[in-house]
């Protein structure tokens, strides 16, 4: 299969879009066309790996829509600029940083993330809503794809005014984004959550209303806790486990997850 392809200065980037995870990159050839679906318990970043994600491509030059149906897409924004900037957000929030000093620190993350596009989900958001959207921005900055990303599937599933049954309802809307993602030729990123009985765990089982989730995701990744990190507090070692992959090999990466940043980073190690 074809992982890389070659630039004019002879450098290798990824076929799809890069997530900005060299052995991510390595294992999925970069994003490409389908759903890739991302699950954790609470806590363990979901959200903010996305987010790292997001800003990764977008410094890549791709354009990226963001579809929050949890946070506040301010508090996203502000995040972006936070764990590009390793500036603590608590103290950005709590007034500790200087509003002037926050924005010359910022100047330049401000200028990576110009390509993503927040988005806040609601009770009439829907695919065809988001499609129309994603072309708007492909056509701006003249690419073929673009990397949609969606926080959280089941959320956005219970706002869907429906009579149906909720797994059903949440199978309709996988099916819609798998049709997005091909009539675009773009990846949807999509974040999951788990079961209560099967939280932390790597268990294709353990999605929600799994049911045909599990069966139309094109990959899908946890994120679980690393015990054998080496890392101190505040930082957390976290596993990224591919547990499913139609574009290669399954496997576990080691990250580096720094909470007060919001920022994600591979370990040195290699796989």
């Amino acid at each position: 299969r074809v992982l890389f392809r070659s630039r004019e200065d002879n450098r290798k980037e990824p076929v799809g879009i890069p997530t900005g995870f060299k052995t991510l990159d390595y294992y999925l050839s970069g994003l490409q066309k389908g759903i890739h679906l991302v699950a954790a318990e609470p806590g363990f970043g979901k959200t903010t790996f996305c987010l790292n994600i997001a800003v990764n491509s977008s410094k890549k030059g791709y354009p990226v829509l963001f579809l929050s149906f949890e946070e506040p897409i301010e508090n996203l924004a502000l995040k972006g600029l936070c764990l590009q900037t390793k500036t603590d957000l608590k103290k950005v929030k709590d007034g500790q940083i200087a509003p002037v000093v926050f924005r010359q620190k910022t100047q330049q993350a401000l200028s990576n993330m110009e390509r993503i596009y927040f988005i806040e989900g609601g009770a009439k958001t829907t695919v065809p809503n988001i499609k129309a959207k994603a072309l708007s921005i492909m056509n701006k900055y003249k690419k073929d794809k673009c990397l949609i990303i969606v926080d959280y599937t089941q959320k956005w599933a219970s706002r869907i005014d429906s009579r149906r049954d909720f797994r059903h309802v949440v199978s309709a809307l996988a099916g819609e984004l798998r049709d997005l993602s091909k009539r675009l030729s773009s990846p949807v990123l999509a974040i999951s959550s788990q079961n209560r009985s099967d939280r932390g765990g790597a268990k294709l089982s353990s999605l929600k209303e799994s049911g045909d989730l599990e069966y139309d995701g094109d990959s899908v990744w946890f994120l679980t806790e690393n015990t054998d990190s080496q890392t101190s507090s505040p930082a957390r070692g976290i596993n990224l486990v591919i547990e499913k992959n139609r574009y290669g090999d399954k496997g576990k990466i080691p990250l580096i997850f720094q909470p007060q940043y919001g920022l994600f980073s591979q370990e040195a190690r290699d796989w």
